[in-house]
């Protein structure tokens, strides 16, 4: 290539990194008119498209990169770059084997290993991704971030011990971002914070009141503190106030998401629907956030021939690739035989990057598959559904409680039951359009009558009866969500009921997510 290609190619990602993203793509694209094949060009096309909400494009365009070029050709910079686009898209996969290159060529950077160990994390390589983090922190002690991620990485192997001296390492270090520090040894769970930590933070929060973020993250940790002391009027107060500021930040859009709701419904189930097989066969374990999905994941996952893998967004990227190619549910109504192969091996592809070894089933726990049943039915007819529920009062008090990232519904009551209620109605929809493929399993029930609910899970999924399922608990397993301290331990019921601590408060919001029992 020669200088003044590359100068201009910098010149577009310069634009893009200072957010002037029309002139950047005006830019760009006079190059790849030019030079179609230009992979420096592509790399920053690609990052272009990310930056203007144009997510499936881009992964499109990362897509295409890799498949035509020989990532190890690339010179350094570019292999960098390409990984960055890569790490941007979640594309986790692809971004830790560029880093990893990078790594074993003695040219990665401390920025490169911190990304490679994030990856490594969302991966569920945990061993890997604390060496690769440790890496960057020998090299840069003072990188605040790496440090935060460490205590993520030590969270999921439940070393809680390091973890703590990873995010105490992160609030010394981080300046004016202490609240994310604070907020994460909040949710541990099991951290006690002492009178002077609580004045800390007291004092901190004082000094961010002009930043939302941090100040939400702040309000969340003192609601957790609070709750330690039974101070519950006082807790709620502050999750009040954290809440307020994540639904300013991310507003959660009701009426939009009733609109998906009604599209879904419409969707209907094929006349002649295919039949497969083939192992692996993926459990989708649905439900709200701290209805006790990563419960039931933990269960089957300490069966012999079950595999957990991580909250794929999968389907979710497939739903979007084809709500850019034709709107979704058109596309998914009239997908063709071999687009549903091709997308079936797409999906089996991308969960077998999460899979150390080979499986008879793999669990996909991510969120929002209960918005995809229809595709992952359409393309994978033997998937099996796990639908957990829960007294949607203590599912809304523990989501309320917790600070999500992406969950914009969770920000306020009127939010969980409007979600809640959609959920419910969209699960009846798959029920009727697949009836007998979606088991149920109360979590309520669950802790009370573990052996019985157990048996009546694994009986469905087709599985035999092994010990290991019924003590899940003795796993060596990492767990990354916000439950990982209460699916380490046998089962208990204290969680049942932990709305009535705040009922007097909240009596209204109660009463009103009671009624979704009737439906549910």
């Amino acid at each position: 290539m020669d200088n003044h290609v590359q100068s201009r190619i910098d010149e577009a990602r310069y634009l893009l990194e200072k957010g002037n993203l029309v002139s950047a793509r005006f830019a760009i694209k006079k190059i790849l008119n030019r030079e179609p094949d230009n992979i420096a060009a592509q790399v920053v096309q690609a990052g272009i498209l990310l930056r203007s909400g144009e997510q499936a494009e881009s992964v499109e365009a990362i897509s295409r990169i890799l498949r035509d070029t020989d990532s190890g050709s690339l010179d350094s910079t570019l292999q960098l770059q390409l990984a960055d686009v890569c790490f941007e898209n979640e594309r986790f996969t692809d971004a830790a084997a560029l880093y990893e290159q990078l790594r074993v060529n003695n040219k990665a950077n401390p920025r490169a290993l911190y990304q490679l160990g994030v990856s490594l994390r969302h991966l569920g390589s945990m061993d890997r991704a604390r060496q690769s983090l440790l890496e960057c922190i020998e090299l840069r002690p003072r990188i605040a971030i790496a440090h935060l991620q460490l205590g993520h990485v030590y969270k999921a192997l439940g070393e809680k011990r390091q973890a703590e001296d990873c995010y105490k390492k992160y609030i010394s270090l981080s300046g004016p971002e202490k609240g994310t520090g604070y907020w994460f040894l909040a949710d541990l769970k099991s951290y006690l914070f002492s009178d002077e930590e609580i004045a800390l933070m007291q004092h901190e929060l004082a000094a961010r009141r002009d930043d939302p973020p941090q100040a939400s993250a702040l309000h969340f940790a003192l609601g957790w503190a609070n709750e330690q002391r039974k101070q519950y009027s006082a807790a709620l107060e502050n999750y009040d106030r954290g809440n307020a500021m994540q639904a300013r930040l991310r507003p959660f859009d009701a009426e939009k998401f009733r609109m998906l709701i009604n599209e879904l419904k419409t969707v209907k189930g094929e006349d002649k629907p295919g039949e497969d097989t083939h192992t692996p066969v993926p459990i989708l374990v649905v439900g709200l956030l701290r209805s006790g999905t990563t419960l039931i994941e933990q269960i089957l996952s300490a069966h012999s021939r079950v595999q957990a893998t991580a909250e794929l967004p999968l389907l979710k990227q497939m739903a979007l690739h084809l709500e850019t190619h034709g709107r979704y549910i058109k596309r998914l109504t009239a997908l063709s035989g071999d687009e549903g192969v091709l997308l079936r091996q797409q999906y089996l592809d991308g969960a077998g990057a999460y899979m150390e070894q080979e499986s008879d089933y793999f669990i996909d726990k991510y969120p929002g598959n209960f918005l995809h049943i229809g595709l992952v039915k359409r393309i994978m007819p033997e998937a099996i559904i796990i639908d957990a529920r829960r007294d949607p009062r203590d599912v809304a008090i523990s989501a309320y409680r917790q600070m999500f990232s992406g969950a914009d519904f969770a920000s306020s009551f009127d939010g969980i039951y409007n979600y809640y209620h959609g959920y419910l109605e969209i699960m009846d929809h798959w029920r009727s359009v697949y009836p007998g493929q979606i088991k149920t399993v109360n979590y309520e029930q669950l802790v009370t009558s573990p052996d019985d609910q157990i048996a009546s899970l694994l009986d469905f999924c087709g599985l035999e009866t092994e010990a290991g399922c019924f003590e899940f608990y003795k796993q060596k397993r990492a767990v990354t969500t916000p439950s990982v301290s209460g699916v380490t331990k046998p089962m208990y019921t204290s969680s049942i009921g932990q709305w009535r601590r705040y009922e007097e408060f909240i009596k209204d919001d109660m009463q009103r997510l009671a009624s979704l029992m009737e439906s549910a």
